[in-house]
C-alpha cells in the first residue's frame, strides 16, 4: 500500500500531465515477491489471513515526510550541493478509505479503497491542483474470506487514462499489502518477503524481515525491517540523451516499522523510516557527470483526523 500510494504523490509532482504519467510509469512498474517462513513463533499459532466483515469502514491518512541532500559532481570530481532540493518533495498527507460490502457470489467480500483528499504542506498550490483528477477514485478488491486472500482487482472510471493510473494503483496496493504465512504461527514468528522490481529500466531487490509482535482474532502487530540495493540489471532510465551511459557507484537502503494490521478491513496503522543513499555516474560524449542524493523518509499511516 506505501508504494502504490507514494508513487501516487510523487507523480502528482511532475508537470504538465500526472495523471498519464503515473500510467505510463506505474505499467512500467513490475513486483515480484516471495516469502519463506523462517520461524514459526510460539504456541498457540494459526493461519492468518484478512477476514472483511461486512459494514465496517476505516478512514486512514499516509504522512510522508522526507529530508533530502543532493550535490552534483563534475568532471574534476568536485561535488556541488543543489541548494534547495530539500523541499523536492513537500510533505504529503494523502487520506483514504476502505469500506467493506455485502458478500456477493460464492462468499466473496468486496471492499472498495478510495482516495479522498490530499494536502501538500511547504509546497506550491499547483502541486495540490494535480492531484485532483486521482481524488475521488478508487477500486474494489475482492477477498475470499475461506483463503484470507485477494483474489480479484476491480477498476472502474470513465477516463481511460485515469483508469489505466488506477489499475496501476490498484495493482500495486494489492502487491503491497501485509504478505502472511500460509502455515500457522504464533507469537515470535518471523518470515522473510524477497523482492524483485523493476521500474523506469532500473532494476532492485528488496528483502523484508517480518516479526509477529503481537496477534487477536481481528488484529495482527508486526515489526519490519526492509533493505533495498541495486539489481544485476542494465540501467535503462527513459529519456537519457543518445550514446549516455549511465550506472550506479553506490546505491543502498535500509528501513524499519511497526504496523497494526486491521483483518477486518486491510488497513493498517503504523509508521516506518527509510533512508536511501545513491551515488550515479553518466558519460555523455566524453564528459564525465556524477550525482549523490541522501534521503531519509518517514511513513506514517494514521487515522484521520
Amino acid at each position: 500500500m506505501i508504494v502504490s500510494t507514494l508513487l501516487a504523490s510523487q507523480l502528482a509532482l511532475a508537470a504538465p500531465s500526472p495523471e498519464a504519467a503515473a500510467a505510463t510509469a506505474l505499467d512500467d512498474l513490475s513486483v515480484k515477491q516471495t516469502l519463506t517462513l523462517d520461524k514459526a513463533g510460539s504456541a498457540p499459532r494459526r493461519v492468518i489471513g484478512f477476514a472483511p466483515v461486512p459494514g465496517r469502514t476505516a478512514t486512514y491518512e499516509l504522512v510522508t515526510k522526507q529530508a533530502l541532500d543532493m550535490a552534483i559532481v563534475g568532471p574534476d570530481g568536485n561535488a556541488m550541493p543543489m541548494p534547495g532540493m530539500g523541499n523536492l518533495m513537500p510533505t504529503m498527507v494523502m487520506k483514504m478509505s476502505s469500506t467493506v460490502g455485502d458478500p456477493v457470489a460464492d462468499g466473496i467480500v468486496p471492499v472498495v479503497v478510495r482516495y479522498e483528499s490530499a494536502s501538500v504542506e511547504g509546497g506550491p498550490p499547483e502541486v495540490q491542483q494535480r492531484m485532483k483528477p486521482m481524488l475521488g477514485t478508487g477500486f474494489r478488491l475482492l477477498v475470499d474470506p475461506a483463503k484470507g486472500r485477494v483474489v480479484q482487482v476491480d477498476v472502474s472510471t470513465e477516463d481511460p487514462v485515469i483508469e489505466q493510473a488506477m489499475q496501476g494503483m490498484a495493482d500495486q496496493f494489492v502487491s503491497q499489502l501485509p504478505a502472511f504465512p500460509e502455515e500457522p504461527v504464533g507469537i515470535g514468528a518471523e518470515w522473510t518477503i524477497a523482492g524483485d522490481m523493476s521500474v523506469a529500466g532500473l532494476s532492485m531487490e528488496s528483502s523484508q524481515t517480518v516479526t509477529l509482535v503481537e496477534m487477536t482474532d481481528t488484529h495482527v502487530t508486526t515489526d519490519v525491517v526492509f533493505a533495498l540495493r541495486r539489481g544485476d540489471g542494465p540501467v535503462g532510465f527513459p529519456g537519457l540523451p543518445p550514446g549516455a551511459d549511465v550506472d550506479f557507484t553506490r546505491f543502498e537502503g535500509k528501513g524499519k516499522g511497526r504496523y497494526i494490521i486491521d483483518l477486518g478491513t486491510l488497513s493498517s496503522l503504523g509508521s516506518m523510516t527509510m533512508d536511501v543513499n545513491l551515488g550515479m555516474k553518466m558519460s555523455s560524449e566524453g564528459q564525465d557527470m556524477g550525482m549523490t542524493m541522501d534521503m531519509t523518509q518517514e511513513m506514517t499511516l494514521r487515522e484521520a483526523q
